[in-house]
């Protein structure tokens, strides 16, 4: 089932978004509502759809809840939404359920059945599973440590657009790790994908990266643009490197950056569309 990633600034756990109500329609309204964050709005059109057992309504329902976004925050509520919408079979639903056990929110945590719910969420065709099996690899969380394994999910992920996927694969190749080469051009071009999702390590490293030139021709404007725009996300190592950016820079660049910055949005990717 296809997913859709909807908002800029991810989600605590991972930063993936939301099960598209219908795919031919990603503009449905309670979505539009969401992605304006008028969260009361798309709560109250997901409900009674949600309550019809449309699984891609309980899966949005159970993020709404899981992250208190026009909700009290529920942990319960949003697993038993999970629940409900991975019963039928919903990608989104399975992943979240894998989050939720990988992390202890609102259960005990338990790698292996984390693993479980994402390979079920794999096989349904969740592009955002390849993220967590990787994770689990990369970690050695509940299986045997294998970078190998983590990079073959990783960029099954991150092929399909899922941004915390292509910036583990770009730090992966960074580090010539899981039987890659050491290629910091292709690990700028996968760093930079991620970052212009709006997913904020990525567009931290991506402000290194331009400052140190590694990977792209050193520039330190792009690395203010970059580190600014961390910034606004609260990442608060960009908020230092910005600063130090600034009074190292002419009045006249930090001017282009910051302009750049502040009207700069991020571009989803076509899988997530």
């Amino acid at each position: 089932m296809k997913n859709i990633t909807i908002i800029a600034l991810f989600f605590s756990l991972t930063g993936l978004g939301l099960a598209a109500d219908q795919p031919a329609k990603p503009t449905h309204p309670a979505m539009a509502a969401f992605q304006a964050k008028d969260y009361a709005t798309a709560y109250k059109l997901w409900s009674p759809m949600a309550e019809q057992g449309d699984a891609n309504a309980q899966a949005n329902l159970g993020i709404m809840y899981l992250h208190g976004l026009g909700v009290d925050r529920s942990a319960e509520t949003a697993m038993q939404y999970f629940q409900s919408a991975a019963a039928k079979g919903n990608g989104q639903a399975e992943f979240q359920l894998g989050l939720m056990f990988a992390k202890g929110v609102g259960v005990q945590q338990n790698y292996a059945e984390a693993m479980r719910w994402y390979e079920m969420a794999a096989e349904q065709g969740d592009f955002n599973a390849g993220y967590g099996i990787g994770r689990l690899f990369e970690e050695g969380f509940g299986v045997n440590q294998d970078d190998k394994a983590a990079v073959t999910w990783y960029r099954k992920a991150a092929e399909q657009g899922v941004a915390p996927a292509q910036f583990n694969l770009s730090q992966m190749i960074a580090k010539g790790k899981g039987g890659e080469k050491k290629d910091d051009a292709a690990a700028f071009t996968w760093c930079k994908k991620a970052a212009d999702q709006g997913f904020g390590p990525a567009e931290v490293q991506l402000a290194a990266m331009y400052e140190r030139g590694e990977g792209v021709t050193a520039n330190p404007e792009q690395a203010l643009f970059w580190s600014t725009v961390a910034a606004k996300q609260q990442q608060k190592i960009a908020e230092r490197k910005r600063d130090a950016l600034i009074a190292k820079l002419s009045p006249e660049v930090v001017a282009r950056a910051q302009k750049s910055a502040s009207a700069w949005k991020p571009v989803l990717s076509a899988s997530s569309r």
